[in-house]
């Protein structure tokens, strides 16, 4: 292996991981392909993440460990992991996540063989705290057409589906294909932003095999990542209104980088734009019959009782 130049980077943001990390990171250093890093940004965690990050490093050198000096939150961490990333495909891993000892060697297979796409996604379980591991093998359309904008609508389609058919952003990325060298923005749905920029920039590939495992996200960290998921919880009209606030901003980000995107025919923007704003009068419907439903079901199990 090469490790002045590797091929591909897994970038592992990580806070307070000090119980699940090392499992994470020999996960990837399991790997049947050979030319990657591990990098490893701790984003000044207070556990024992850094001794065991350390001991990793020392002991193999395709392990990078990096800690900032204060918490930036959790989206700048996610872009600093990027940032500092070396190689032409990068892949962001949760520090409680793990991957398959085939996947990278799949997936680099998949980017090398179609140079126009932007990444490539796998089958991905998500388990839950309590060890239930939940897998749906979505096999509808996917974002694999060669007009940007017939992406753009498929992907869309799908994040308003099940949020275990796709999570763009745990895939293996083409660092070209990336927006810019700060790809996660400071919104709540900065995830969904960026799978929506890739699908423009190129077709998404999918390997149908199950190599990936995602463990639920810890809490944002620190105060500013708190804020941006803020709402009072998960109940209540509160969070409906601030979710709501937070994907306007969302669609906005969107209907701007279509009309600045320089490789966009007139039409095409134009489509591209009524495809975000469709998306965002489907999304609202569904929010407001979920809250609605919800709220019938309280009210009927306090008439019940």
């Amino acid at each position: 292996m090469t490790t002045e130049e590797p091929r591909v980077t897994v970038g592992i943001p990580v806070y307070n991981g000090g119980a699940s990390i090392r499992a994470t990171v020999e996960s990837v250093l399991a790997q049947t392909y050979d030319s990657f890093e591990v990098l490893v940004v701790d984003n000044a965690s207070t556990d024992e993440t850094e001794a065991v990050c350390r001991a990793l490093a020392e002991a193999d050198d395709r392990v990078r460990y990096v800690r900032n000096d204060e918490n930036i939150g959790q989206n700048n961490n996610f872009t600093r992991v990027y940032q500092l990333g070396r190689g032409d495909y990068f892949r962001w891993m949760g520090d409680d996540d793990s991957l398959e000892p085939g996947y990278l060697e799949a997936c680099v297979a998949a980017l090398d063989s179609d140079p126009s796409a932007s990444l490539v996604s796998t089958y991905q379980s998500h388990i839950k705290p309590d060890g239930t591991e939940i897998l749906e093998e979505y096999r509808g359309p996917r974002p694999s057409s060669a007009d940007p904008i017939e992406r753009l609508r498929v992907l869309l389609k799908l994040m308003n589906g099940s949020r275990y058919w796709i999570d763009p952003v745990y895939t293996l990325i083409r660092r070209s294909c990336m927006p810019s060298d700060r790809p996660i923005l400071a919104l709540r749905f900065a995830d969904q932003i960026l799978a929506a920029q890739l699908a423009l920039a190129g077709p998404y590939l999918h390997v149908p095999e199950l190599l990936a495992h995602r463990s639920w996200a810890p809490l944002p960290q620190g105060r500013t990542a708190t804020a941006q998921y803020a709402g009072g919880g998960r109940e209540g009209l509160r969070p409906l209104v601030v979710s709501s606030s937070q994907r306007l901003l969302m669609m906005n980000v969107l209907i701007r980088d279509i009309g600045t995107n320089a490789d966009l025919t007139i039409v095409q923007k134009t489509s591209g734009t009524w495809v975000v704003l469709v998306y965002g009068a489907r999304t609202a419907v569904l929010r407001v019959v979920r809250f609605g439903t919800k709220r019938l079901g309280l009210l009927a199990r306090r008439l019940r009782s």
